[in-house]
């Protein structure tokens, strides 16, 4: 079964230097190839995002989506972001191969991701429908900062949350085991 058929059986679940504000952006794809991955056990959909709305227009933007990969949760993200593009980017009829994406206008949201020992990276964290972009609040990129924060209204991740509730527990447990019982004198 070819990627293009199985991108039907899931839903729709950077620039390279300085890296563009966090934000709602609308694109055009200006190239869409599919590429053998390094371990030659799978491949991924390389696309360049050229930035179309007023802020930051002519940057480019580059993602690679999984296609066709041994793990299964990383082929499924990247079928739903091809479905997504189809859907929000108003492809009139079923792609025949990843050719078929060129010129098509999407819009998306821009994150920043660090990974250790690399420079920061924008990133396409999902597509919506260009109408859709929120194109008048950015957020500048600090290094450092939880970009996550940025993009996605302060959300607080998994390990903040576990933490505050360690430290929450330990000032309860202090606080009963060394506070008098109301009959103690």
């Amino acid at each position: 079964m070819s990627w293009l058929e199985k991108r039907k059986d899931v839903g729709t679940g950077a620039e390279r230097g300085e890296v563009l504000d966090i934000g709602d952006y609308v694109f055009e794809i200006t190239k869409a190839e599919l590429v053998q991955n390094k371990n030659k056990n799978g491949r991924y959909l390389d696309l360049e995002h050229t930035v179309i709305s007023d802020h930051s227009k002519g940057r480019k933007v580059f993602t690679r989506w999984n296609v066709e990969h041994p793990n299964p949760t990383a082929e499924r993200i990247g079928l739903e972001r091809v479905n997504q593009i189809i859907e929000f980017g108003g492809m009139d009829a079923e792609p025949e191969s990843e050719k078929d994406m060129l010129g098509v206008m999407i819009g998306g949201r821009i994150t920043v991701r660090e990974d250790p020992g690399y420079d920061p990276d924008c990133q396409v964290s999902y597509y919506k429908r260009p109408d859709s972009c929120n194109l008048e609040s950015y957020t500048k990129f600090t290094p450092g900062a939880d970009a996550s924060k940025a993009a996605g209204g302060g959300k607080k991740s998994f390990a903040e949350r576990s933490s505050e509730s360690a430290s929450d527990k330990t000032a309860e447990t202090a606080a009963t085991t060394t506070a008098k019982k109301p009959w103690e004198k």
